[in-house]
């Protein structure tokens, strides 16, 4: 299995990177991230599952873990627009699909989040 830009990031984080009383904080999306811009682009929705834990540098110990959700509403195209281009759908998506998304005037998105806490090991 190929290990994504995030993973090799995630294991490259060492203890040198911080003092022994540092932290490094991750934030990841949860499951439900973005899922009404996704069920626009996909026939079938899949939800995030990202394993922040699995991933992390051995050096360290997760000290806390939060799952953030909240939702936004978008009232523009534009600012959709601007919403789906800091996002890999935008860059994976076919024009019919993009155009579905980007026609419309305002959409109501969940924005969920993972944060987890990682101390360096002793």
């Amino acid at each position: 299995m190929t290990a994504t830009v995030s993973e090799c990031l995630l294991r490259s984080i060492n203890s040198y990177v911080l003092s022994k009383q540092g932290s490094a904080i991750i934030m990841s999306p949860a499951p439900n991230h973005l899922r009404e811009m996704a069920e626009l682009i996909y026939d079938n929705f899949r939800p995030h599952s990202t394993n922040v834990a699995e991933n992390m540098s051995t050096e360290f110990v997760r000290d806390f873990t939060k799952r953030a959700t909240f939702k936004i509403d978008i009232k523009s195209k534009e600012a959709l627009l601007f919403l789906l281009k800091m996002t890999p759908y935008y860059w994976s998506t076919g024009v019919e699909r993009l155009e579905t998304i980007t026609g419309k005037n305002e959409l109501s998105v969940t924005c969920d989040f993972n944060i987890d806490v990682f101390k360096p090991i002793d």
